[in-house]
C-alpha cells in the first residue's frame, strides 16, 4: 500500500483508491444489513495516504488537483458509499479552511493519517443553514462551545471535528474540537437515513468544551470574489451519486447473468441473451459513462474557479443569466 510520505501523483491516489476500493466492496452489504461501523475500513483508509492528497504544498502537502480527489470518492463510493459519506466533510473543510490562520496544526493531522469530520446542520433551527450553537470567550480568555448538531458525518474516528457555530457576535465562526474533548457527546448511530446506514451521521452534543482554534469570519463582506467551495462540494456529492450508480449497474448485470430467467417467448436459454434486456443495459451503460465524463469534466473546471434540490441550482441559473447576480457562495444551494 502506498502510505502518506509517497502519494506525489494523481496516478498514485487513483491506484491506492482502486485497491482499498476492493476491499471495502467485499463487506459493503454486510456492514450495510447490520449497520455496523466501519472502523477498520476507515482506519485503512486514514493510513493510505488519501487523506493529504489535497493538502497545499504550503502546508507540506502533495496539492494534487480537485478533479483526483473527485475521482477518488467515485470509486471508494463504488465500493461502499456510507464509507465514501464520510470523506467528504474531510475534503470540503480542509479546502474551506486553506489560507485561515492558525491551521497549520489540521494539516499537519491531516499529513499524519488525521480525518476531519463536520457537525454543522442543527435540528431547531428555521432553515437547516441557520445555527444556534455559540462559541463564546470565558473569562479566562479561552473559547467555550456550546449546542447541538445532528448531522455530523465524518465525525466516526475523527481527528478533528469542525463544527459550525455563532461567535460572541453573532457571525459564523467554525471551532475545532476533537472527539475525545471533555463535554463532546457523540451518538453516531442516532440516524434513520435511508440507504447508507453504515454513515453514522448522528447527533453530536456539545457542552462548555474548551476550544483550542476558532475561525471566526465576521459579517458578510458586500463584496466577496468568486469561490470554488460550493463547486466542489456538489462535484464531491455527485462523485458518491455516480459511484452508487455505476456499482448499482454491475451489480444489476451480474444477478440478470447468474439468476434472472429470460421470458418465454424470447426463446433464449439465458436473460442475458434476451434483446430487450441487452438493450436496456445498453441504454444504462450509455447514461453512466455520460454522467462520468460530465463529473470529470465538472471537476476539471473546479480545478481552474444529490441531496440538495436541483430546483433551486436551476433558479440561481436563470438568476445570474437574467440579472447577472451570481448563485451563493455556499457548500450546498438551497
Amino acid at each position: 500500500m502506498t502510505t502518506a510520505d509517497k502519494i506525489t501523483t494523481s496516478a498514485e491516489a487513483l491506484a491506492v483508491a482502486r485497491e482499498l476500493a476492493g476491499s471495502i466492496a467485499a463487506t459493503a452489504v454486510a456492514r450495510d444489513r447490520g449497520r455496523t461501523p466501519p472502523h477498520a475500513e476507515l482506519a485503512a483508509i486514514d493510513r493510505s495516504g488519501l487523506l493529504g492528497i489535497a493538502v497545499p504544498a504550503a502546508y507540506g502537502g502533495p496539492d494534487l488537483p480537485r478533479s483526483t480527489v473527485v475521482e477518488v470518492v467515485r470509486i471508494l463510493a463504488a465500493a461502499d458509499p456510507a464509507v465514501a459519506q464520510q470523506l467528504l466533510a474531510h475534503f470540503v473543510v480542509t479546502q474551506a479552511i486553506i489560507g485561515a490562520p492558525e491551521v497549520d496544526r489540521i494539516f499537519a493531522d491531516v499529513l499524519a493519517d488525521g480525518r476531519v469530520g463536520n457537525a454543522t446542520v442543527e435540528r431547531t433551527t428555521k432553515r437547516s443553514i441557520d445555527r444556534e450553537t455559540r462559541v463564546t470567550r470565558s473569562g479566562e480568555g479561552t473559547w467555550l462551545l456550546d449546542g447541538v448538531k445532528y448531522y455530523a458525518t465524518g465525525s466516526l474516528d475523527a481527528a478533528w471535528i469542525a463544527v459550525a457555530a455563532l461567535d460572541d457576535d453573532g457571525h459564523p465562526a467554525t471551532a475545532f474540537v476533537r472527539p475525545g474533548d471533555r463535554g463532546v457527546t457523540l451518538d453516531l448511530a442516532d440516524w434513520s437515513g435511508f440507504g447508507q446506514r453504515a454513515s453514522f451521521s448522528g447527533t453530536v452534543r456539545l457542552a462548555r468544551v474548551p476550544v483550542e482554534l476558532v475561525l471566526q469570519e465576521g459579517p458578510p463582506p458586500a463584496e466577496v470574489p468568486p469561490l470554488v467551495l460550493g463547486a466542489y462540494d456538489q462535484a464531491l456529492h455527485a462523485a458518491i451519486d455516480i459511484g452508487i450508480a455505476g456499482a448499482a449497474l454491475a451489480d444489476g448485470a451480474a444477478f440478470v447473468r447468474e439468476r434472472s430467467r429470460p421470458w418465454f417467448e424470447a426463446d433464449v436459454e439465458r436473460a442475458a441473451d434476451e434483446p430487450h434486456v441487452r438493450r436496456r443495459f445498453g441504454e444504462l451503460t450509455t447514461r453512466l459513462h455520460a454522467l462520468e465524463a460530465l463529473l470529470e469534466h465538472g471537476a476539471r473546471l473546479v480545478d481552474e474557479t444529490v441531496r440538495d434540490p436541483a430546483r433551486w441550482k436551476y433558479v440561481h441559473i436563470g438568476n445570474h443569466l437574467l440579472n447577472g447576480v451570481a448563485p451563493p457562495r455556499l457548500g450546498v444551494l438551497y
